[in-house]
């Protein structure tokens, strides 16, 4: 990958994410800065309980669980595409889904990563076209073997 492409990224996450504040909406899908390799595909599904804690409480809010798709596009560089259903929890409540696409690309020796996904929440109430939003990100991995990593990951709104 060119150093104007990872240049390019790194500028447009920092900018993003200073410019529209650094939330990261509740999910379970923490990645690796690894990328798949050109024509093939990963496909991750995950579950995450959310829960409210204080000095008294220790309730349950919400389910999200979801799935990430990605697709090799090129050296280090794949297409993802992502669905989250939350689903709350108590009398009388629903839920809501959470539907990206975005580009991730990786550096040479997939240690560090950039993701910048598109998209929008629906559901009952919820208008899609309310709810644009654009989460850049950057994803940081320390691999120890083959097949463990030890990752971070900043992502802006």
């Amino acid at each position: 990958m060119s150093r104007a492409v990872i240049l390019t990224a790194v500028v447009l996450c920092a900018g993003l994410c200073v410019w529209g504040g650094c939330f990261v909406p509740p999910s379970a899908s923490l990645q690796s800065a690894r990328t798949v390799d050109k024509e093939k595909a990963r496909l991750t599904p995950y579950w995450s309980g959310i829960r409210e804690t204080g000095e008294s409480e220790n309730e349950k809010i919400a389910d999200e669980f979801g799935i990430l798709a990605g697709i090799g596009v090129g050296n280090q560089a794949e297409l993802q595409l992502r669905y989250d259903r939350i689903q709350l929890t108590g009398e009388d409540e629903d839920g809501y889904n959470f539907t990206s696409l975005g580009p991730k690309f990786s550096t040479a020796n997939q240690r560090i990563a950039f993701i910048l996904p598109v998209g929008f929440y629906y559901g009952s109430g919820i208008s899609a076209g309310d709810t644009f939003q654009i989460h850049p990100g950057m994803i940081g991995t320390i691999p120890f073997a083959q097949t463990v990593d030890l990752r971070a990951e900043q992502r802006g709104r």
